[in-house]
């Protein structure tokens, strides 16, 4: 049997009660940093309360000038993907894509995001969980990163959160999930919506209510890919 020397020891000892520290305040991750993208898991909350939802992000931060994709990447690309690994007693979500940006490449138009995302995902603890124990949530992430050229790149992320009787919001990402969820895609509440094909275009119609602000520029996303050409023109015309 080999003992460690004294100071390994000690080092131990602090090591220890550090990981014990963390693990009592809040969430532990790792950012992973691949050629062009920071990846992570974050938590809305710093730990699990059994049968209370709770949202956690895939964060994906990109280099200057470079892109990843929504659910519908327009007329090229990938969308990004979540392959949960979770063990027994959590349930996850599929993706809540937030809006897309338009990102015009040459004669075509994709659909993605730049500088930095949150995908949101809602996970489901049972009331089995057992306070005071700690959860791993793991996932293989992947995405296609371009700019001139496409590169796939993925990770292998965890995030570890302690069970609690009660969870107040992370101090770090608590707010940033909390805006993304707000500014999520929503139906229009009290507008008159149609729509009518015209050959091989459509007619969206959108009347608002009485006494709504002026939206500003639209741009239409369609939600599924292959149905409507990205890069065909969008012509807006307003009447009153």
């Amino acid at each position: 049997m080999i003992r460690p020397s004294p100071p390994l020891a000690a080092a131990f000892r602090v090591f220890v009660a550090m990981a014990a520290l963390l693990l009592a305040e809040g969430s532990i991750a790792a950012p992973v940093k691949t050629e062009h993208v920071e990846a992570e898991l974050v938590a809305a909350k710093t730990a699990l309360v059994p049968g209370e939802p709770i949202t956690v992000a895939l964060r994906l931060a990109m280099e200057k000038g470079w892109h990843t994709y929504w659910q519908n990447p327009g007329d090229s690309g990938l969308p990004t993907t979540l392959a949960w690994k979770l063990p027994a007693g959590i349930e996850a979500g599929p993706i809540e894509w937030p809006a897309p940006r338009e990102l015009p490449v040459g004669p075509l138009v994709n659909y993605g995001y730049e500088g930095e995302v949150l995908h949101l995902v809602e996970m489901k603890p049972q009331r089995t969980l057992v306070v005071g124990d700690t959860v791993v949530l793991a996932a293989r992430a992947e995405w296609l990163v371009c700019k001139e050229v496409c590169i796939p790149e993925g990770a292998d992320l965890a995030l570890a959160l302690p069970v609690q009787n009660a969870a107040p919001l992370d101090p770090r990402w608590g707010a940033p999930i909390a805006a993304s969820r707000a500014a999520l895609p929503r139906p229009l509440a009290g507008w008159q919506v149609t729509a009518e094909g015209r050959g091989d275009t459509i007619a969206l119609k959108l009347v608002p209510p009485a006494g709504t602000a002026d939206p500003g520029a639209i741009r239409f996303f369609p939600f599924a890919p292959d149905r409507i050409e990205p890069s065909g023109p969008q012509r807006v015309i307003r009447d009153g």
